[in-house]
């Protein structure tokens, strides 16, 4: 949870409520290699912060085909925006 709090504080204050609710709010997951953040067909519910590593964003064509789209490192928010 300290990278996500650390980052937050880059664009201001934040008292102690705030920091635990934050805290509270925020959950944290680990996604293995080759799993999924957000699935096509799928409505996407949360919005991640990455604190380690990279995360490939993808698409697939109507053919099956699978297109890189860009890629997210660590320290940056990560959201399914088209869906």
């Amino acid at each position: 949870m300290k990278p996500l709090i650390n980052y937050l504080l880059q664009f201001g204050q934040l008292n102690q409520q705030q920091i635990e609710l934050v805290s509270r709010k925020a959950k944290e997951i680990k996604i293995k290699k080759d799993d999924y953040f957000s699935e096509a067909g799928k409505i996407p519910k949360k919005v991640g912060f990455l604190s380690d590593g990279i995360l490939r964003v993808c698409y697939y064509n109507s053919k099956g085909e699978e297109f890189t789209k860009y890629f997210v490192d660590q320290d940056n928010f990560v959201v399914d925006i088209n869906s």
